[in-house]
């Protein structure tokens, strides 16, 4: 047998009970005292069935040695239990005896530490001896008991510390009462971690069927405690103590996941990326993300796999990794610009494109540009993204004309922001004034309409013109149209463009064409606008009437314009006065 029983024991009569001195040892060995009489028996027996606790043991205790009765392990065990239940503490040690032998009943060690524990708790010096020597061998049972012991005091000096050394011990061999306690004893204390861990300990238990750990976490669930909603989104997942039901599970999963706990997140990012679509895959990547974020080694791995497998969301993850150095990562802005622009360029990942914005303004994995950084914000905020629209913001008022041209556009679309066209111009305005031929173009299209501004066909030639010297196409075809529709400045902006070879080849028959259609309007603008061009240093006098040479052909240009306003004025025209 692994504990000890009664060594030598001497039973000296007094009147019809015994009393039982004992020293103890490891071997048992049968007492030698006198017989009883039958009505002694009989009197003992009689007391017994009355419930006198003394009687009882002292009857299963001759029971067991065949004392002036049958030897009969079994009726002595009988007799054992009614005495231990009425806390009997030498009955109890002897049924931890019994049951740790498998004497009298089946051998069962969980029943054996029982019953040693109740013993030891009333201050049974062998039992408490039993208790610590089989705990320290390893034995879940004993661990339980000794620290339930430490926990309450009794049997022992009390020791917090030393009550959840032993119930640890059990607990992580699986033991559910050492768990439950574990669990309580984690509850008890103040702080978010004490009650998280303490989930932790309920939900094993919970997991194994026990009620008590189950409704704790129900309870905890409910109240907001992040662990115990995890372990309840687990539970759920697993179907093993409540059916299964994914809903659920998704549910509990999430509300402990948006307060960052690293599993609910990880367990949620399993589950959507088990849906197969990419959509669900998306959502799996954020999750990932946030877990990896955290620490969470299984998380990085999964990321990996996905962005190698072209989910933007993932590669964007993966990105942010690299970029912040968490996750474990080495820190690396070039892989992380490259894995943004993955991201980006599949257009569904609005954080992608801000991260690559950002990358580019801060000159991190790139050479710094502000203006490529707007087209990022701008490709963003166009998904609706607050962030992208701030910073797209920033930059325009800090002169960027990229992110002015940008905000003009959104403005004048009302895509993201309220439509208004005199914002959309001011920010076309600030963007042209620096050259943007997209502003340039845009400027003149608001002038042409009259949006924002009062219509001016000559304001929108003149933008145009400036934007169509740079080669823009689109402003060619704009000052084209407005020149046709008889605008004598656009007239005259092609003439100039034609007569220059800037933004169209030099063609000079054709700038010639373009003069006189603007020269026959004969108005003071158009005069104006001759005046103008020869002060820039063009040779519409040459062109106009072909006898002037290239040298002198600014000065005859401009000459020829301020006779003409001079006469008109002449005439009488106050617009040519002035």
């Amino acid at each position: 047998m692994t504990g000890c029983h009664i060594n030598r024991l001497i039973f000296v009569l007094v009147g019809f009970g015994l009393v039982v001195l004992s020293t103890l040892s490891c071997v048992p060995q049968d007492p030698q005292p006198r017989e009883l009489t039958r009505q002694q028996i009989n009197d003992l027996r009689s007391r017994a069935e009355r419930g006198e606790v003394e009687a009882q043991y002292e009857l299963g205790f001759m029971h067991w040695y065949g004392l002036g009765v049958a030897h009969d392990e079994a009726v002595a065990m009988d007799w054992y239990l009614r005495a231990a239940t009425q806390g009997f503490a030498e009955a109890q040690f002897n049924l931890g005896f019994a049951y740790s032998d498998g004497r009298g009943v089946t051998e069962d060690a969980v029943a054996a530490a029982r019953w040693y524990r109740q013993a030891a708790e009333q201050g049974h010096a062998e039992a408490m001896r039993w208790t610590r020597r089989t705990a320290e061998q390893g034995s879940a049972e004993a661990q339980f008991s000794l620290g339930g012991m430490y926990g309450t005091g009794r049997g022992v000096l009390q020791d917090g510390m030393a009550a959840m050394r032993w119930m640890h011990l059990a607990a992580e061999q699986g033991h559910v009462g050492a768990q439950v306690s574990l669990g309580s004893m984690y509850a008890a204390r103040s702080g978010a971690e004490s009650e998280a861990t303490a989930a932790e300990w309920y939900h094993r238990a919970a997991a194994h069927g026990d009620a008590e750990a189950l409704t704790w976490i129900r309870l905890a669930a409910a109240r907001g405690v992040a662990g115990a909603q995890f372990a309840l989104g687990e539970m759920y997942v697993e179907g093993l103590v409540l059916l299964r039901d994914e809903a659920a599970a998704v549910e509990w999963h999430y509300r402990a996941a948006v307060q960052n706990h690293v599993q609910a997140q990880f367990a949620l990012g399993s589950m959507y990326a088990a849906r197969s679509s990419a959509e669900g895959e998306a959502t799996a990547a954020e999750w990932y993300h946030r877990a990896a974020a955290q620490g969470d080694a299984e998380a990085v791995t999964w990321i990996r796999w996905m962005a190698n497998e072209g989910v933007a969301r993932a590669q964007f993850a993966l990105g942010e990794l690299f970029a912040t150095g968490l996750g474990g990562m080495p820190k690396d802005d070039v892989e992380a610009v490259r894995l943004y622009r993955m991201a980006a360029n599949q257009g569904g990942v609005a954080r992608a494109q801000v991260a690559l914005g950002e990358m580019y303004a801060a000159g991190r994995g790139v050479v710094e540009n502000e203006a490529t950084a707007a087209e990022w914000y701008h490709r963003a905020a166009g998904q609706g993204d607050a962030e992208a629209m701030l910073l797209l913001r920033e930059t325009a008022e800090r002169g960027v004309a990229t992110a002015q041209v940008n905000l003009g556009s959104m403005y004048a679309a009302g895509r993201d922001l309220p439509k208004d066209d005199m914002e959309a111009v001011r920010w076309y305005r600030q963007a042209a004034e620096q050259g943007d031929v997209a502003a340039q173009v845009n400027l003149g299209v608001m002038y042409a309409a009259g949006r924002g501004v009062v219509e001016d066909e000559n304001a929108a030639a003149e933008w145009y013109h400036q934007a169509a010297e740079q080669g823009d196409v689109e402003a060619l075809a704009w000052l084209r149209e407005t020149a046709e529709r008889g605008a004598a400045r656009a007239q005259v902006a092609l003439g100039v463009m034609y007569a220059a070879g800037r933004g169209v080849v030099e063609d000079r028959e054709v700038a010639m064409s373009w003069y006189r259609r603007a020269a026959g309007q004969s108005r003071v603008d158009v005069l104006w606008w001759f005046l103008q061009a020869a002060e820039r240093g063009s040779a519409e006098a040459r062109l106009l009437e072909g006898r002037y040479t290239d040298d002198v052909a600014a000065e005859e240009a401009k000459a020829e314009a301020l006779a003409w306003l001079r006469e008109t004025a002449e005439r009488g025209s106050a617009e040519a006065q002035v």
